[in-house]
């Protein structure tokens, strides 16, 4: 399991931007597929969500608004920000 379970439960926002920040770098561009990849870890994380896909393309938006990443493109791009 790539996130580490603890007795301190993460949000949704800092298991995403954890994997954001490990396998991308600052200006570098990824794709919403990219992140469905880790769909299976982070259902297993968060296994009360039945809605995992829904709920990674809601975090981006919430990581798009705290201009942590942008959006690139109508075909799901985004580009990490910081």
């Amino acid at each position: 399991m790539y996130l580490r379970c603890n007795s301190m439960q993460m949000t949704w926002k800092q298991d995403l931007l954890t994997i954001i920040k490990d396998h991308w770098g600052v200006g570098t561009e990824f794709t919403l597929h990219d992140l469905y990849m880790f769909e299976e870890e982070l259902s297993a994380t968060h296994p009360d969500n039945n809605t995992v896909r829904a709920k990674i393309r809601q975090t981006l938006q919430d990581l798009r608004r705290d201009l942590i990443v942008e959006f690139v493109d109508n075909r799901g791009t985004y580009r990490r920000r910081f």
